[in-house]
């Protein structure tokens, strides 16, 4: 007998064309700030407030719809003297970003997620998953996608499945998105000179 998923209350549907809603304007806005050269414009206007806007820049790199201008900023701001500073707090700043993205994935995506997806079927993955066996090459493959340039919400989402300790996930947040951030920041000075 085949079991099928749940029917999606009012409150649970609005909640799901909210989060859409959220997402598509993030693209729109990302896209915007990327063709208009805001970026650029608000550092310039903002030069005294490096620490700011790097701890900023830190917590937008970590998202895939604010990834571009957030990247634009840090390019921007490796033009400076202190670029290796700023990118200990851009570092800062993407821990904040990637702690916020792993609540959301953890309260909403997966809670979502559950509504098209049958206990069973739920129950199987997790049994799967959840195996030590599992938890280091899911944690490593998270690890490695937060490193590469691809979203971090992916490896957000693996590292949570592999059950990774709140303060583990904060040190490999943090030390490979700053591997992250100073080479683009390095490239930046690189360029300038």
């Amino acid at each position: 007998m085949r079991v099928l998923p749940r029917p999606i209350s009012k409150k649970r549907r609005g909640k799901i064309y909210t989060h859409v809603l959220v997402l598509t304007l993030s693209v729109v806005v990302a896209l915007f700030l990327v063709q208009s050269s805001a970026v650029h414009r608000l550092l310039e206007v903002s030069r005294e407030l490096q620490i700011v806007s790097a701890f900023l820049a830190g917590v937008f790199f970590t998202s895939v719809f604010t990834v571009i201008p957030a990247t634009a900023a840090l390019f921007v701001l490796g033009e400076e003297s202190h670029a290796l500073w700023l990118a200990l707090i851009a570092a800062f700043g993407s821990v904040v970003g990637d702690t916020f993205i792993l609540k959301f994935i953890e309260n909403d995506i997966f809670s979502d997620a559950k509504l098209f997806v049958t206990s069973k079927t739920r129950a199987t993955f997790r049994h799967i998953l959840q195996k030590k066996l599992f938890r280091l090459p899911l944690t490593l493959l998270g690890a490695l996608i937060i490193a590469s340039p691809l979203p971090d919400e992916l490896g957000i989402a693996l590292l949570d499945i592999a059950k990774i300790k709140m303060k583990s996930f904060y040190l490999i947040s943090f030390a490979l998105n700053f591997l992250g951030i100073i080479a683009i920041m390095e490239t930046g000075t690189l360029l300038s000179k």
